[in-house]
């Protein structure tokens, strides 16, 4: 379910049971392009929390979430030390 968390975190995903290893959560949505594509100049300030890079079949994507659609992908736990879902 979507929480409001504080006004420097906005909004964030919590569930409402367990979640066993290896279940599917929830899509992260964007615009998919080449790694090196995203920038700030024409996205804002926010681009860097809203950006997933992954490597596929020899090639660095990136999925641009910094547009709000209204999906909860987005707004799930961003910790990278210490992530509670991966």
């Amino acid at each position: 379910q979507e929480r409001f968390i504080d006004s420097f975190k906005g909004r964030g995903v919590f569930t409402t049971e367990p979640i066993e290893p290896w279940t599917f959560v929830v899509e992260f949505r964007g615009n998919v392009c080449p790694a090196e594509e995203p920038s700030e100049e024409n996205h804002g300030d926010t681009l860097k929390d809203f950006l997933f890079y992954f490597s596929w079949n020899g090639t660095n994507w990136c999925i641009d979430a910094s547009a709000d659609d209204g999906t909860l992908g987005r707004l799930v736990n961003d910790d990278h030390i210490n992530p509670n879902c991966k």
